[in-house]
């Protein structure tokens, strides 16, 4: 199909990274801002459980002195705001290089419950951790690519440049605010490299595009606070569709394994769900709509994009906070 414009449609939407390469010294420079947000709580599986299910639901460190028998923490709302930062390099006509760096703001709200009183609040409170979390090295392999079909293979690798060890004052069954380590999921880091595959295949056809996308996440050893993240598993398919050069539009559906967490943090020690290394990971499917659009004429080289969607489909390990949706705002500028 043959154009003289630049398409929006021959870039992936924005959640799917690597899905392009570049030509030889061709540069790319790229900001997204990824929000999440999590309400509520799912017990075996997709049940929403009531702040009575989830207190008593046993507490994995009850044998731990000081520590009640039953979950007396509840967390009510978390919210996610990741600030990615990237670059594209093209070394020759087959590879393409791409360091990335993520900063991240993470914030969680609680509900504290009376160690000797099973339905007494004993108070409310927030934790929250910012900072850079683990920085990435992607080398793009172009395998294949003409006017209308393109395929690429990713090999990259993850360093464990965030922090794993965020404190901050929880307030506990017993009134007191110590100042803890805070559960995993509110940790900026992974302390493991990490082994990044992936595999991306586009086909046009007229106005529309289709792709496909296989990515993960392995993890290669345990962290110095011994433990180490389930390994991810995620399976992209989208559509897009372009009437203009300018616009496209597309869906995208986002299928996800992740396993729990290996080995356990011997500072972590809280009565709540997110402290015990079982309740991570599960199968998810999201349903994902996005619009892209890529500058023409005096604006040649500008892109912006964005997607919003949410899960459709849910099957959590343990007891999770519930996800509820995410949106992602992209800018690239290339430079030839």
């Amino acid at each position: 199909m043959t154009s003289h414009h630049p398409r929006a449609d021959n870039h992936s939407p924005v959640g799917v990274m690597g899905g392009h390469g570049h030509g030889p010294g061709a540069v790319m420079v790229s900001y997204r801002r990824m929000e999440m947000a999590m309400d509520g709580n799912i017990l075996n599986g997709d049940h929403s459980a009531s702040d009575a299910e989830i207190t008593a639901q046993p507490n994995r460190f009850s044998a731990v002195s000081g520590q009640p028998s039953t979950l007396r923490v509840v967390p009510r709302k978390m919210d996610m705001v990741m600030h990615m930062f990237g670059m594209m390099y093209g070394v020759n006509d087959w590879l393409t290089l791409m360091p990335m760096i993520n900063y991240i703001q993470k914030d969680m709200d609680m509900t504290t419950y009376s160690s000797n009183c099973a339905t007494c609040v004993r108070g409310t409170f927030s934790t929250s951790s910012h900072g850079f979390g683990d920085f990435k090295l992607n080398t793009i392999l172009k395998l294949h690519k003409d006017e209308d079909e393109k395929l690429f293979v990713n090999l990259g690798i993850g360093f464990p440049t965030g922090d794993t060890d965020k404190k901050d004052h929880m307030l506990t069954p017993m009134g007191m605010r110590p100042l803890k380590t805070l559960p995993y999921s509110m940790q900026l880091g992974s302390g493991s490299y990490s082994f990044l595959p992936k595999l991306t295949y586009q086909k046009r056809f007229n106005d529309v595009v289709l792709g496909a996308q296989y990515a993960s996440t392995i993890y290669l050893n345990k962290n110095q606070d011994h433990y180490e993240l389930g390994d991810k598993h995620e399976v992209s398919l989208w559509g897009s569709y372009s009437r203009t050069p300018a616009w496209s539009f597309s869906a995208r559906i986002k299928a996800t394994n992740e396993d729990d967490i290996s080995g356990i943090d011997p500072d972590i020690v809280l009565p709540v769900q997110t402290a015990d290394p079982n309740n991570f990971g599960g199968d998810f499917v999201d349903l994902i709509f996005g619009v892209n659009w890529i500058g023409q004429d005096l604006l040649r080289g500008h892109r912006l994009n964005l997607e919003i969607g949410g899960p459709i489909d849910e099957d959590y390990n343990g007891i999770q906070m519930e996800k509820e949706w995410a949106i992602t705002f992209g800018y690239q500028k290339t430079f030839h």
